[in-house]
């Protein structure tokens, strides 16, 4: 099995530094809506088993400019974005000035968003999200799946055993791909961040290797 995993292009609170949480009226951004259908060129022909998808729209929207002949894209609530609580559509430049921020950054088991979630039940989510996922379809589907980047680095943290607190040093990109392939070991990591432009995911795509 192949999961590839699609952070969202950039959207409108990317592009103006706010953190969007699940608040509504955050699009893409004209240039991810770029990045979006740029994807489409690098998948076309790709033969995805199933296609998931956050229900916030910006995934979902980057996830239609992509495939945009796919249908159904299955909404799964598992892989939406983190409960940013009292925190959600603040500035990130005023938020870096918090105390609280030093926690997030640093010691993110330690901390819960105010009235939101905690890092601990992000985890426990998407670890449930992609045995799931696992568990329902065929060793040899390829699934594509289209979330957040604070849900791709945790599901990177937790396939690597990797404390919470180590969290923040996986970089994600919007409209990157990161790769999880099912094997005779279980669950790994074949690739991560990849640049949609990069000869890397063509390769990867056309050859699986």
């Amino acid at each position: 099995m192949d999961i590839l995993i699609f952070r969202h292009a950039e959207s409108t609170a990317n592009a103006s530094g706010l953190l969007a949480g699940r608040s509504s009226g955050v699009e893409l951004s004209e240039k991810g809506k770029e990045q979006a259908t740029g994807l489409r060129s690098i998948l076309d022909g790709f033969p995805f088993d199933a296609v998931i998808s956050s229900p916030i729209s910006r995934c979902l929207d980057t996830a239609k400019r992509a495939l945009p002949n796919h249908e159904p894209i299955l909404l799964n609530e598992d892989f939406i974005e983190l409960d940013f609580g009292d925190w959600t559509g603040l500035s990130l430049q005023e938020l870096a000035k918090r105390d609280e921020w030093k926690i997030v950054q640093h010691s993110p088991s330690q901390f819960r968003f105010p009235n939101g979630e905690s890092f601990m039940d992000l985890r426990q989510r998407v670890a449930k999200g992609i045995t799931d996922i696992v568990d329902s379809y065929d060793s040899s589907a390829k699934i594509a799946l289209f979330t957040h980047a604070d849900v791709v680095k945790m599901i990177v943290t937790w396939l690597l055993d990797s404390p919470i607190d180590k969290f923040q040093r996986v970089m994600i990109d919007p409209a990157s791909i990161t790769i999880v392939v099912d094997g005779e070991t279980g669950l790994g990591i074949k690739s991560v961040n990849l640049d949609s432009k990069s000869d890397r995911i063509k390769e990867v795509l056309s050859h699986g290797d």
